[in-house]
C-alpha cells in the first residue's frame, strides 16, 4: 500500500488507476477482476464481495457446528 502511494505521488493517480485496470483486467471480457478471489464480475458467479479462495492445506468444514469448532477451541469439563 505504501507503494502504491509513493507511485501515486510520483506518476499521479489517473496513471496508477490505468495501470491497476490494466493489471486487474480480464482477457475474456474486459471486465474487471476481484483482487481478492481473482474472479471476473461479468464472467464468474459472485455471491458476495469476497468468496474466500481455497485452501488446499485446510479442509472446509461440511457444516456450521464444525466450522464454529474449529474456530473456538472447546474448554475441558469440570467434574461436578
Amino acid at each position: 500500500m505504501k507503494d502504491n502511494l509513493e507511485y501515486i505521488k510520483k506518476k499521479g493517480i489517473g496513471r496508477f488507476i490505468a495501470e491497476q485496470y490494466e493489471k486487474y483486467r480480464c482477457s475474456k471480457c474486459d471486465g474487471l477482476i476481484s483482487i481478492h478471489n481473482r474472479k471476473c464480475f461479468k464472467c464468474d458467479t459472485i455471491k458476495k464481495l469476497v468468496d474466500k479462495m481455497p485452501n488446499p492445506d485446510k479442509p472446509e468444514p461440511k457444516c456450521r457446528k464444525q466450522k464454529a469448532s474449529l474456530a473456538k477451541p472447546q474448554r475441558p469439563q469440570r467434574k461436578a
